[in-house]
């Protein structure tokens, strides 16, 4: 604010259309301002500037705690040119005493319990507030505050936003005068103009912040759908994030003079959020299926059955043949035990299965138990020698197949919500996870030309969050070595972003997460 806006004098009775002209001036520019802070100070310049005042306070209710609080603070005459931002740790204004009783010793309060302007022409004069504090301020600052002129923010529902308290109107001559009528009604204006446009960007606040919680609330709720899965969906947004802001802060390399704006920024939080949201229906089964031989149960303890009754009819057979040989039927009840050890480790998944350890599960299968029915049984059925077999992981092409469209569902579902037009490149973002850069990736098999900058961060993210999990039943927990080895060699085959990948690595971005989320034993390199 300049010295010659603070003592602009605008009449409604001399120019009622220039006033009026500029108040809806100020309006329009607190309309088109984002930034909440900022709004407050030109709040608070625009009222000093229609009513000339010298100085001038906007406090803002805290409804909780119903007292008032410093917001912004202006005075010409000690700070010329200044609209500063009040210090945190100024007391704030109770609108209650003590003892409950309302405070109305205050003019502010006054203001915000009355819902009325209050117009002092003289504080060192006037008996029904306590000017106190005022006259101290005076002391210490060699000011003189006079002349008091406060009015209430009111929203369209008149409930109290906050209270603008403006001190000595200046006339041409430079003289303290008094708030007139005309300084009521323009202030009075701007106060409703402001409050309304306070209260849309509170609503716009609150509808983001609900958006915002509700995106973590489904994240959490997939989280929590799943046990082997962890935390993923609260920690991949924490690694994107962080890759994201080292790009912007970044001003060398490839990344240098590049940054995401505020918006793009948003997209990729809220995407990451929300990348696996079509697990929602994924069938738990398969969601949650830590071992092939996995549905309800790990059938892995029905072979261990069969094999306790292979075990127990060799032991009859032995005896009941009067076979004194002993060794005969330890070698046979080990070669049991050595078989079903084989498959309780291959049905965890964490190891490729080779041709040669898929052959040797098909022989497994070729050997039989007797039912109770006197029925021969295969001690491996045909479904669980198909899940056995499974090369890498715990799923067959089948479930693979029904976890993958978790992706579409995810496109899908979020396809349907209307994003703003900032907004709109979620789905994209989100959908592009699992999609890898030579177009082998899923559900769209895109290539990199077709993904953007955030797709691929995000997709750096899921990968460096699924190898460096200690949640997963299938695999123990990869140290940092391996899991930027196995990256390594994504990037060879074309699949993630290989600068993307060495930005991650050299800059050390994952050091804070890793130290927050890793084992120490996967530390393996410097952090």
């Amino acid at each position: 604010m300049n010295q010659a806006s603070v003592f602009t004098r605008i009449s409604l009775q001399g120019n009622a259309l220039q006033a009026a002209t500029r108040v809806l001036e100020i309006a329009t520019t607190l309309s088109s301002q984002k930034d909440h802070m900022q709004m407050l100070q030109r709040i608070l310049e625009g009222a000093m500037e229609l009513t000339r005042a010298e100085a001038g306070t906007l406090y803002i209710l805290d409804e909780p705690n119903q007292e008032l609080h410093f917001a912004v603070v202006c005075n010409q005459r000690l700070h010329p040119g200044e609209v500063n931002i009040a210090d945190p740790n100024w007391p704030a204004v109770p609108l209650y005493k003590p003892d409950g009783t309302l405070n109305r010793t205050n003019i502010s309060a006054c203001v915000a319990l009355d819902r009325c302007m209050f117009n002092i022409e003289d504080a060192y004069t006037n008996t029904d507030f306590d000017f106190r504090g005022t006259r101290s301020y005076d002391q210490q600052t060699g000011y003189h505050s006079q002349a008091f002129l406060a009015i209430p923010l009111l929203d369209h529902e008149e409930q109290l936003i906050g209270v603008i308290q403006l001190i000595n109107p200046i006339d041409e001559q430079g003289n303290i005068g008094r708030f007139e009528a005309v300084d009521e009604q323009l202030s009075g204006a701007l106060a409703s103009l402001a409050a309304m446009t306070l209260q849309r960007q509170r609503l716009i606040e609150h509808q983001q912040l609900l958006f915002e919680t509700f995106t973590q609330l489904i994240a959490e709720a997939i989280d929590e759908k799943s046990s082997h899965t962890g935390e993923h969906c609260q920690k991949v947004p924490q690694i994107a994030m962080m890759l994201a802001e080292a790009i912007n802060q970044t001003d060398q390399g490839v990344y240098g003079g590049q940054a995401f704006t505020e918006d793009e920024m948003t997209e990729l939080r809220l995407a990451a959020w929300l990348h696996d949201c079509g697990k929602i229906t994924t069938p738990d089964h398969v969601l949650d299926k830590s071992t092939k031989l996995q549905t309800i149960v790990d059938r892995i303890d029905v072979i261990r059955a069969r094999f306790e009754i292979l075990r127990r009819d060799a032991m009859l057979m032995h005896h009941a043949k009067g076979i004194e040989d002993e060794a005969v039927l330890r070698e046979q009840l080990a070669k049991f035990d050595d078989e079903l050890e084989f498959l309780a480790r291959i049905n965890i998944g964490a190891e490729f299965m080779t041709e040669e350890h898929q052959s040797r599960v098909r022989k497994i299968a070729q050997r039989s138990w007797r039912d109770c029915a006197g029925q021969e049984q295969p001690v491996i059925t045909n479904n669980e020698v198909y899940n056995l077999c499974i090369e890498r992981g715990t799923l067959n092409k089948e479930e693979r197949v029904i976890i993958e469209n978790h992706v579409r569902a995810t496109i899908s579902l979020l396809g349907k919500l209307p994003f703003p037009k900032h907004l709109q490149n979620i789905p994209m973002i989100a959908g592009g996870h699992h999609e890898r850069l030579d177009g082998t990736g899923y559900p769209n098999r895109l290539k990199a030309e077709q993904l953007s900058l955030q797709a691929r961060i995000l997709a750096i993210a899921d990968v460096f969050e699924a190898l460096t999990a200690s949640s997963r039943p299938y695999k123990e927990p990869w140290p940092l070595s391996r899991a930027f080895n196995i990256m390594e060699g994504m990037v060879e085959k074309g699949q993630i972003d290989g600068e993307l990948l060495s930005f991650f690595k050299v800059q050390g971005i994952y050091r804070a997460y890793t130290e927050q989320y890793l084992q120490p034993r996967q530390l393996d390199m410097p952090v």
